[in-house]
């Protein structure tokens, strides 16, 4: 039981699910906040691609700029909620690319429809790090469209409120000459401000615990050549119980969390009611084969700039 507000989805790919790409429902939890989905692309999931359930009460969708085509089940469902539906393209797109493999996976060619049809939102990045707008208008989906323009521009957290503080403490977590082994043990001893810097290995995953302070979150992020791979198995997924922390992939993604092994129908990430103030930015999590790959039940949780994708 409880109440669940202040979620924010932007600038995300979502795409080849088994289920819905984004639903939205009332469990235990009530939606009881606005709730924003902005500037996201989601193809051919399995099911819808946004299915907005009833029992949300007091609660105002927003879904704006998003790309939402060629889901298996219908693009957007509203089942009586309060939705604010604005500069969503749910006809064909005229991708680059919809090959999983390709760099110009789910961008948009010079024909898109999707081009300069959004609004302003304060987005002022895309997936790639590229300024919005480019042309006359803000693009919809997760990508921004610039036809021979390559801007070397650093990415910044795209929404307000997604500033990383300045570590007071800096641990790191790998198999050999390292603080700790595992991030688990890490976890039993954090403290609002540290920065846990995890080596490039595969690690299980865990229960994550521990309360950062807001303003003074703790950020866990990868060091090292190659990716980290957190591995879920069974019913083993990650799950998460604290507050205020950060997951940050950095500009190339490292921070994977992988469902591959899981059993059906368990989620890969799993925070609990009380898991509030949690970002996942510039994160990958994939491979789930039947269940979503994450649940939403914390305030405040946001996901920016990140790939989602299934196993098909």
């Amino acid at each position: 039981a409880g109440t669940i507000s202040g979620v924010m989805i932007s600038n995300n790919i979502i795409s080849e699910m088994t289920r819905s790409g984004i639903r939205l429902y009332s469990n235990s939890a009530t939606l009881v906040g606005n709730e924003y989905i902005y500037h996201n692309t989601l193809y051919n999931n399995g099911e819808r691609g946004i299915d907005i359930q009833s029992g949300n009460t007091g609660s105002k969708v927003f879904v704006k700029n998003n790309i939402i085509y060629d889901n298996n089940d219908g693009e957007l469902n509203d089942d009586g909620e309060p939705i604010i539906n604005e500069n969503n393209i749910i006809n064909n797109p005229n991708f680059l690319s919809t090959n999983l493999q390709s760099d110009d996976y789910l961008k948009l060619s010079k024909n898109s429809d999707a081009i300069d049809v959004g609004n302003n939102i304060n987005i002022e990045l895309d997936l790639d790090g590229n300024l919005r707008p480019s042309g006359d208008g803000y693009d919809a989906g997760a990508y921004e469209f610039n036809e021979g323009i390559d801007l070397d521009v650093l990415i910044q957290p795209p929404v307000i409120n997604i500033k990383k503080p300045t570590s007071i403490l800096t641990k790191t977590v790998c198999a050999n000459n390292c603080d700790y082994t595992t991030l688990e043990q890490a976890d039993q001893e954090a403290q609002p401000g540290w920065k846990i810097q995890i080596k490039a290995e595969s690690y299980d995953c865990i229960s994550w615990n521990s309360n950062g302070e807001f303003g003074n979150e703790i950020i866990i992020e990868p060091f090292g050549d190659g990716d980290v791979i957190f591995n879920c198995e069974g019913q083993s997924r990650f799950r998460i119980f604290g507050t205020n922390t950060i997951f940050d992939g950095g500009n190339d993604y490292k921070l994977i969390f992988d469902g591959t092994n899981l059993d059906t129908s368990e989620r890969i990430i799993y925070p609990q009611v009380e898991s509030d103030y949690i970002t996942f930015y510039r994160v990958i999590i994939r491979n789930n084969k039947q269940g979503s790959n994450m649940n939403i039940m914390g305030d405040n949780f946001r996901i920016f700039n990140s790939y989602i994708y299934g196993a098909n």
